[in-house]
Parts: structure tokens; sequence; C-alpha cells
């Protein structure tokens, strides 16, 4: 999910965009697409998931050592 996620260059990525994005890194867009929306519908919606941990932790690894960054 992690390369869906930065591989867009649409800063707005919802569920859907996300799995046509995981089901492309599987190389087989046309046939997984549902089974990866499925995926992160899923993944997403799971009570165990604390969004504010998972938030911060994907934001430390798309920054990296990066000490500022600009958000428009």
């Amino acid at each position: 999910m992690v390369w869906a996620l930065l591989s867009s260059s649409n800063p707005l990525l919802g569920i859907a965009k996300i799995g046509h994005r995981l089901a492309m890194a599987y190389h087989d867009p046309d046939k997984k697409a549902k089974y990866a929306i499925k995926r992160v519908d899923r993944f997403v919606g799971h009570a165990g998931l604390d969004r504010e941990i998972a938030q911060g932790d994907g934001i430390r690894y798309i920054l990296g050592d990066t000490r500022e960054a600009l958000i428009p």
C-alpha cells in the first residue's frame, strides 16, 4: 500500500484510487483492482487500526530525514 500512496500524482487519494494503484503493483490492474480495493477498504475500516498512529508513521516514512515540509 505504501507504493500505491507514494506513486500517485494526485494528492487526493480515496480508497478506490489506492486500490487501483495497489493492483498496478501486482501488474494486473484489470483483474485485481476489485480485490485490491476490498483489501484497502478492510484495512482502513479495521477496528484495531489506530488512524492517528498510522498517519504519523506514514508521514515520517514519506518525509524521512526532512526537517521541514511545505504543505499548501
